[in-house]
């Protein structure tokens, strides 16, 4: 035993030395992009739908459960609202052909990107709130 060391005598276990990939060196995360988190919401409204592509939103001020089906994200007016929170618009058509306006707020975290606030911004075109810039924010305002 004695040309040998006992493990770990010579060659520290793993972790010890040598830390695993990742750990030595933490690499600063990258901001996502538009087209990142436009990808995000792609994704995450894919989660939420079934088969076929619909999914239910709850619709707060009409008070009613909404099927909808994506049909395009505006990556255009996609931007960023605040440190780490990103606002998204996005079309979306009901079975009966009716069309919804949603906005939706992703914000940034340590776990990655979230969904926090889904508002049916239009009905069939209508605005049910409009946007004002004040001071550079973009806030919404009730019609």
């Amino acid at each position: 035993g004695a040309e040998h060391p006992e493990e770990g005598e010579e060659h520290p276990e793993k972790g010890a030395e040598h830390p695993e990939e990742g750990e030595e060196h933490p690499k600063e995360a990258e901001p996502p992009t538009v087209e990142s988190v436009a990808r995000f919401l792609e994704s995450e409204v894919a989660a939420a739908a079934d088969h076929d592509g619909w999914m239910e939103i709850r619709d707060a001020e009409a008070g009613a459960d909404l099927r909808l089906r994506l049909d395009k994200i505006h990556r255009e007016r996609l931007s960023k609202t605040a440190e780490g929170t990103y606002f998204v618009c996005a079309d979306f058509t009901t079975p009966e052909g009716k069309t919804y306006d949603l906005d939706f707020w992703v914000k940034e975290s340590g776990d990655g990107l979230s969904v926090t606030e889904t508002i049916v911004h239009k009905e069939e075109g209508t605005a049910r709130y409009n946007w004002v810039e004040e001071g550079g924010i973009w806030k919404r305002k009730s019609r």
